[in-house]
């Protein structure tokens, strides 16, 4: 129900990291990264295990805080308890490859959430969105679950091609699973007009 607040999205902003921690020519290895519970809700937390060389540390942290400072200047008013962290440890688990940890983080990055149109027919109604909505590590795949939704057909058939192009452009195998249909709002039925003008009879307004 929160799509409409564009409410910050935790494996996005995770993904935004480590991609900007990769830019400021940070050396580490990606084990792994994971969030988000249920498709049809927002996720609230996701958590990236990283192994760097000695000194790396120091230097995401740098990258952390320029990060958590544009983080808060884009969802600071819908999300003031917005919070990052990096705990340091020790890292005894696998590494993805260069290659696929850098298809994994660009596609994280590039698949579209939030509101992606609002309807021309009913002033607020949020008419196709979608919802970047779990990561997870199994012990065959990394699976990556969104959610897209809209009241138009062919706006949502665009948009889940559009999701299915640029995972497969990453190399993922994508599946489509389910879904609600579109149903576009139509001002003109008869329907409504009656039940509009019953309402008015009842209750004078």
């Amino acid at each position: 129900m929160d799509i409409h607040e564009n409410r910050a999205n935790a494996i996005k902003l995770l993904a935004r990291l480590i991609l900007a921690g990769r830019g400021a020519g940070i050396e580490f290895d990606l084990t792994t990264i994971e969030g988000g519970m249920l498709h049809n809700a927002i996720p609230r937390e996701a958590f990236a295990g990283l192994r760097g060389a000695e000194g790396s540390l120091e230097r995401f942290n740098d990258v952390l805080e320029e990060c958590t400072s544009e983080f808060m200047g884009e969802f600071g008013k819908i999300d003031p308890d917005l919070a990052i962290e990096i705990t340091a440890g020790s890292v005894d688990a696998e590494v993805l490859t260069d290659d696929l940890a850098t298809r994994l983080i660009d596609a994280l990055v590039a698949v579209p959430h939030g509101v992606l149109a609002m309807s021309r027919d009913v002033p607020g109604l949020v008419e196709t969105s979608n919802n970047l909505a779990v990561v997870a590590f199994t012990d065959a795949a990394i699976q990556i679950t969104t959610s897209t939704r809209s009241s138009v057909m062919p706006a949502l058939r665009a948009m889940t091609a559009q999701i299915r192009a640029g995972f497969e452009l990453a190399g993922a195998r994508v599946v489509d699973e389910g879904g609600y249909p579109g149903w576009a709002p139509d001002s003109d039925s008869h329907l409504l007009k009656t039940g509009k003008q019953a309402f008015q009879d009842a209750f004078n307004r």
